[in-house]
């Protein structure tokens, strides 16, 4: 976390802090928070910040990635697979809080595959692929997913663009 990022986690969280002690003192929390590892520096930050806010000890407050929140949401440790396909995607077998397999979770460009991206960027290949079939004079490149014929003609037509 840069000291900007510090400052707004701390905030956010002291906030929701307050929020939860006016509904009572809790005896413990399991956060599971979106790229975070167990055992790394900004889970032990995030650790800190909700144990100070809350009135715990540190021991009192586990702070882990979502997905493995969401796995033992379901799962004991080894039991299942979890399979999240929302924005992103990814596959996990977790045997702890920073043990077991992750698959996927790298973004669009790597391997996000039945993610929402994946799901529109093909659905978007077929709409593209319909069109050059119907219009061929457009030009579409199937090869490499771009609209060819469009830019020369912006550059070979004389004068103004036409307007609406």
């Amino acid at each position: 976390f840069s000291p900007a990022a510090e400052a707004n986690v701390s905030r956010i969280l002291k906030d929701l802090s307050e929020d939860v002690l006016t509904r009572g003192q809790p005896g413990g929390v399991f956060a599971g928070v979106t790229g975070l590892s167990a055992s790394t520096p900004p889970a032990d930050f995030v650790r800190g910040v909700l144990a100070g806010a809350l009135g715990l000890p540190r021991e009192a407050v586990t702070v882990c990635g979502d997905t493995y929140l969401a796995y033992r949401a379901v799962f004991e440790p080894g039991e299942g697979i979890l399979v999240y396909a929302g924005t992103g995607s990814i596959a996990t077998v977790a045997h702890g809080p920073d043990e077991g397999i992750l698959v996927g979770g790298k973004g669009n460009l790597l391997d996000d595959a039945g993610s929402a991206f994946w799901i529109a960027a093909r659905a978007l290949r077929r709409v593209l692929r319909a069109l050059a079939w119907l219009y061929p004079e457009i030009g579409y490149c199937q090869g490499t997913g771009m609209v060819s014929t469009a830019p020369e003609r912006a550059v070979a037509a004389p004068g103004p663009p036409p307007g609406p």
